[in-house]
């Protein structure tokens, strides 16, 4: 679970969570530039978000045969769940990003709160109800992330807006794709065992 979560948070985050910096610092003294890029950041976050769950709801009972043995029903919620944790969690890093270079520490450290008690809160919830099972665990941290998600959403498109502008986006990518390569490289190294060894 934790593994397809990571994975899919490094092609869900795109590294904007580094990019944000550069532009918020070289951007700073133009407020208009700047809340176009964020806002068009913020869209391709929730574009590719859109997209890679799609695939996994066409393409989940694949990646299950493929790579999980002795699969039990569930299975397949289980992966529905890793990757909305990965797409949640990626604009969540983003956000947290976003509000460092803001110089908000306070609205970072409660967001971060808010990350805690949530998944505490929910995880001891389910487990009361399903004790004995996956479904605490699981449940706390896909329904927590989507509060994250929601509140981290929420703020920035609030702020700067949510759009789709091309000549915003292109630098962008070629200024993350090579942080994106690091990330799963480092996926690879530290989690490519758990579908390796049987």
């Amino acid at each position: 679970y934790i593994g397809l979560s990571l994975f899919v948070q490094i092609f869900a985050g795109l590294s904007f969570d580094y990019y944000i910096a550069k532009v918020y610092h070289s951007s700073q003294e133009d407020p208009a530039t700047l809340k176009n890029k964020i806002a068009s950041l913020n869209g391709y976050l929730i574009f590719a978000g859109f997209f890679i769950t799609s695939l996994f709801l066409l393409f989940g009972n694949l990646y299950i045969k493929s790579f999980i043995n002795n699969s039990n029903p569930a299975a397949f919620r289980y992966v529905i769940m890793a990757v909305l944790t990965g797409v949640f969690n990626g604009h969540f890093k983003f956000y947290n990003s976003l509000l460092i270079n803001r110089e908000k520490p306070w609205r970072y450290l409660w967001a971060n709160i808010l990350n805690l008690v949530t998944t505490v809160g929910f995880s001891v919830l389910v487990l009361k109800m399903c004790p004995l099972t996956l479904e605490g665990p699981l449940w706390g941290r896909v329904l927590s992330c989507g509060i994250i998600f929601i509140f981290s959403f929420t703020d920035v498109t609030y702020t700067y807006g949510l759009a789709f502008k091309r000549d915003f986006i292109t630098p962008a990518f070629l200024f993350c794709l090579p942080l994106v390569i690091t990330g799963f490289f480092q996926w690879i190294l530290s989690y490519s065992d758990r579908y390796i060894i049987k």
